[in-house]
């Protein structure tokens, strides 16, 4: 499914299991004149159908699932222009913290524990979504 208000803005990927934080996640980046791809019955495999036009991908992580890690890894090594945001929040006695830091040392390149304020993830989301055009930009001239 596409959510798409702007066809020239950065693209980016939403992989949130979550339907109703993902409909928030959606509708948030598309005020915002992004265009947000998610996949529809996401299989549990690190094989995710990366769009060629993809910018940027926000992943909820969680241990002990692992297929998001390593998507993060597969990812960065196939197309390390792709900006990653992690998201993760505090499930018992698994900590947030403790699967950001793994999604960053595979490559991530923001992590931000859920529940993340607007403003937050808007800012990061700029940030990496310019790099990716800065990135794309000298790897294409």
């Amino acid at each position: 499914m596409l959510w798409q208000k702007d066809v020239s803005s950065s693209a980016i990927l939403l992989i949130e299991p979550d339907p109703e934080s993902r409909s928030y996640t959606a509708k948030l980046l598309v005020d915002e004149g992004y265009a947000v791809l998610y996949p529809r019955g996401i299989a549990l495999t690190r094989e995710v159908d990366l769009p060629e036009h993809c910018d940027l991908i926000l992943v909820d992580v969680f241990l002990p699932r692992r297929w998001e890690f390593d998507m993060i890894r597969d990812v960065k090594a196939r197309r390390p222009g792709v900006g990653i945001i992690a998201l993760s929040q505090n499930h018992g006695a698994c900590r947030a913290e403790s699967s950001l830091a793994i999604a960053a040392e595979l490559g991530a390149d923001a992590g931000l524990v859920k529940p993340v304020p607007p403003d937050t993830l808007l800012q990061r989301v700029r940030a990496l979504a310019a790099c990716a055009n800065v990135y794309a930009h000298c790897h294409t001239a």
